[in-house]
C-alpha cells in the first residue's frame, strides 16, 4: 500500500544538471527507468536541455545506476547523450524518451525480434511528433526511423497541433503495442469550453512495432 504524503522521505536530487556547456545544463527531466540485463544495472533515459544563444537545444541522455540497489542520489553515472547510427535522419532535437516496456513486467524493456525500441518527441516545423528508434542493446547505438509513429490529426482533431509525452507498452501475446500520449489541438474543442485548447490523453495501437 502506498504511504500517505506525510510519511515520504525526501532524498534529494538523483541526477543533477550538468555544468556550463553540458547537454543537460538547463534541464534534466522526464526520466524513464528500465532494467538493463547486459549492464547489470538500471538505465535511466532522460530529457537533457541546454541553451545556445537563447535557443533551446534538446537531447536524449542516459545514465546507469550503481548496480541493482544503487538507485539513490549520487548513485547514478551519466553516460551522456545517446548515440544514433543515422543521426542525419533526425528532423530535429529528440527529447521526452520512453523505452517500449513489457506490459506484463514493470520496468522491463520489451524485446521484439531481437530489438529494443525507444520512443521520443521531436519538434518539427513548430509541431511535436512522436518518433521511434531501435537498437540491439539499451546502451545503443539507436537506429532512428524518419517517419512519425502517429500521423497528426486534421482540422478540429484533439491532436492536430502536438503529440507529446509518450509512453509505450508491448503485449507479446497479441503482438501489439499500445501508446499513450498527450494531444494538443489547433482549433478550439467545442466539448470543453472551459479549456478549448487544453491537452488530452489518448491511446493508439499498432499490431507490430514500430509503425513504418
Amino acid at each position: 500500500m502506498m504511504k500517505p504524503p506525510t510519511e515520504w522521505q525526501h532524498l534529494g536530487v538523483v541526477i543533477p544538471r550538468g555544468g556550463p556547456g553540458s547537454p543537460d545544463e538547463s534541464v534534466t527531466g522526464d526520466p524513464c527507468i528500465v532494467w538493463d540485463e547486459q549492464a547489470g544495472a538500471w538505465r535511466m533515459f532522460y530529457f537533457g536541455q541546454r541553451h545556445e544563444q537563447g535557443v533551446e537545444k534538446n537531447c536524449v541522455m542516459h545514465a546507469l545506476s550503481n548496480g541493482k540497489a544503487g538507485v539513490e542520489p549520487g548513485q547514478w553515472q551519466k553516460c551522456g547523450p545517446i548515440e544514433y547510427v543515422n543521426p542525419e535522419q533526425l528532423p530535429g532535437d529528440a527529447h521526452k524518451p520512453y523505452i517500449l516496456m513489457d506490459a506484463r513486467h514493470p520496468n522491463r524493456a520489451a524485446v521484439v525480434n531481437g530489438l529494443y525500441y525507444l520512443y521520443v518527441v521531436i519538434w518539427q516545423a513548430g509541431r511535436k511528433h512522436i518518433y521511434c528508434a531501435s537498437a540491439l542493446s539499451l546502451g545503443g547505438p539507436w537506429r532512428f526511423e524518419p517517419t512519425p509513429v502517429i500521423e497528426p490529426g486534421e482540422g478540429t482533431a484533439f491532436d492536430a497541433y502536438h503529440q507529446d509525452t509518450v509512453s509505450a507498452f508491448y503485449f507479446g501475446e497479441r503482438k501489439e503495442t499500445l501508446l499513450f500520449y498527450k494531444g494538443y489541438p489547433y482549433l478550439p474543442q467545442t466539448d470543453t469550453p472551459a479549456s478549448p485548447y487544453g491537452s488530452r490523453t489518448s491511446a493508439a495501437r499498432d499490431e507490430f512495432p514500430p509503425k513504418r
